[in-house]
């Protein structure tokens, strides 16, 4: 019996395990919610190692003109193709969008920008001549800023995997830190993310000096700049795991407080996931006000914002000195519109793809009234 599905392929360049960046996570765990409702295809076009679920090298060149990314593109024959650059929206992001088109043109095409861009005269002028079927940004502010330069665009943010990332029970809190290693009674800092000074990850040396705590820092080394930092790290006393973690969510679970310290736009995508998945863990987060986070999360339980580094600190140091933990569960539903399948319905509605029908899964966001609130006026 043939599919009634739409066809949607995904097309990246580096998409090589493991997942430990948000790029990749952000187009591996789209992908999953997206395959209930659509035939999707994952292709890397820059890929060096192993690749996850779903996803085939289709080499091509920078621009991505290639025989083999066309020849896997056209035997597919998607309704859509979802472009996910590494490089956000670059001029030659958008460029490449264009070349996808070329490659299918009946397909509709959709350019994912996870990082805000700055463009020049010569961009703002070729823009509304080599534009993708739709653009989606993780701001309102860059949604606007595309639509003023002629792009149909819209506003989405990241998501999280409520199924993964979800508070545990206090006995199992105490297994895991027996596991890591770590004090049970004393308080635990945690941040994810990649050694890299940018990210402002240095701040951790100073928490665990000033305050005292066990500051747990997860992340991957693939640089010899990257092991620097990481080096400094251990020498401040942070506990360091630079290995991919398959169970992430195990070291939210034995955190009490999680803290995303950058301030510059170009260290994280502009939506973090890590802040969403520590939320879904039931688990405090103390955080700048990054990249789009206040747009979609307001200040209140379980969630504050800082401007500085040293309010960064007195509020970890509040939290510390505050024997009573705010309820997990209460800080987990605020969170609980962002799941992977409301995001992928959103997808699907940008892209004007229907939505199959599935196992009693609904992705149209119908049955989402926090985030259909969220993004009334971003569709």
């Amino acid at each position: 019996m043939t599919s009634t599905k739409p066809r949607l392929c995904i097309v990246s360049e580096e998409l090589d395990l493991p997942t430990d960046e948000g790029l990749k996570k952000f187009v591996y765990s789209i992908a999953g919610p997206l395959s209930q409702v659509a035939e999707v295809r994952i292709l890397a076009t820059a890929t060096r190692g192993p690749l996850g679920p779903g996803a085939q090298k289709a080499r091509a060149n920078r621009f991505l003109f290639g025989s083999d990314l066309r020849r896997r593109l056209r035997a597919f024959d998607p309704d859509a193709v979802i472009y996910v650059p590494r490089a956000a929206g670059t001029r030659n992001s958008f460029i490449r969008a264009r070349v996808l088109r070329a490659h299918v043109p009946r397909a509709r095409t959709m350019l994912v920008s996870l990082q805000p861009r700055a463009y020049g005269p010569i961009t703002r002028s070729l823009l509304p001549r080599a534009h993708p079927d739709v653009t989606v940004a993780q701001s309102n502010r860059v949604r606007d800023e595309l639509r003023q330069l002629g792009l149909p665009s819209i506003a989405l943010p990241s998501g999280v995997d409520l199924h993964t990332f979800r508070p545990i029970a206090p006995g199992l809190r105490t297994a895991l830190r027996r596991e890591y290693g770590l004090p049970e009674n004393a308080f635990v800092v945690l941040h994810v993310g990649h050694f890299r000074r940018e990210r402002n990850v240095m701040f951790l040396g100073r928490l665990k000096r000033e305050l005292r705590c066990e500051v747990v820092m997860v992340g991957s080394t693939s640089t010899d700049a990257q092991s620097e930092v990481e080096a400094a790290l251990r020498v401040m006393g942070v506990r360091v795991i630079d290995q991919y973690v398959e169970r992430v969510q195990d070291l939210y679970a034995v955190a009490d407080c999680y803290v995303f310290p950058v301030h510059v736009m170009h260290g994280a995508i502009e939506m973090p996931l890590s802040v969403l998945e520590a939320m879904a863990c039931g688990v405090p987060v103390v955080s700048t006000h990054f990249g789009s986070l206040t747009e979609w999360l307001d200040e209140g339980p379980g969630l504050t914002y800082a401007a500085t580094d040293r309010e960064l600190l007195e509020i970890v140091r509040a939290q510390r000195d505050n024997p009573t933990r705010p309820d997990s569960e209460e800080i987990r539903d605020r969170v609980a519109t962002f799941g992977w399948e409301a995001i992928a319905g959103r997808v699907m509605e940008a892209l004007s793809l229907p939505l199959a029908a599935t196992a009693g899964m609904d992705l149209s966001g119908a049955d989402e009234p926090k985030m259909a609130a969220r993004t009334a006026n971003v569709l």
